[in-house]
């Protein structure tokens, strides 16, 4: 796709991995767009159940670019803050689910301790790009434009923060992470384009 300068990968591994991707995909998208337009109960189930497997297989589609010999010229710590600021926004949108699902007692004390994890690890990540971590052998970020972008998703983490924490939630707060879920998507998004 020239207009997001992506080029066709040549690595036949990576190909071949991508039929895999693509074959789970198409159902998963059938699904989500039929619970879209009808609420069907079933599709929203096949969501439910596959999600996270959607997740992992694009997760190692990211790591076999990553480790591709023909896919990168990019230095290993870019390679990595790409990965993991891209994880960042795979991690919004996973724990507004399992906080649905807790509030709706779906598989709570599963899903509460995903919850926890996945918090954990969007801080520690978000933390880690903005000042630097010595375990992953990383400087605070010296990019000024790239340091001030993660800022505006440090400052809507913080407010998404304690609303994931919160054991009720009304409508009016329902909407709110919403909303904050949303820009936090979108603001990692803008990173991630930043980095990349």
């Amino acid at each position: 796709d020239p207009s997001q300068r992506l080029v066709a990968t040549k690595d036949f591994k990576i190909r071949k991995f991508l039929e895999n991707v693509k074959a789970n995909w198409e159902p998963f998208y059938e699904n989500a767009i039929k619970f879209l337009k009808t609420k069907d109960r079933k599709a929203l189930k096949y969501i439910i159940v596959n999600n996270e497997n959607m997740l992992k297989l694009s997760h190692h589609l990211v790591q076999m670019y990553k480790h591709s010999t023909t896919s990168s010229n990019i230095s290993k710590e870019m390679a990595e803050k790409v990965d993991l600021s891209g994880r960042q926004r795979m991690l919004s949108q996973k724990m507004l689910k399992e906080k649905i699902m807790i509030l709706y007692n779906l598989n709570k004390g599963e899903n509460e301790q995903k919850l926890k994890k996945d918090m954990d690890d969007f801080a520690t990540v978000l933390h880690d790009l903005m000042k630097g971590s010595k375990e992953r052998g990383w400087s605070p970020e010296p990019i000024s434009y790239i340091l001030a972008q993660l800022k505006i998703v440090d400052g809507i983490w913080k407010k998404f923060q304690p609303i994931l924490l919160s054991s009720e939630l009304s409508k009016s707060d329902m909407a709110q992470v919403n909303k904050l879920d949303m820009k936090l998507l979108f603001e990692m998004n803008k990173a991630v384009k930043i980095y990349e």
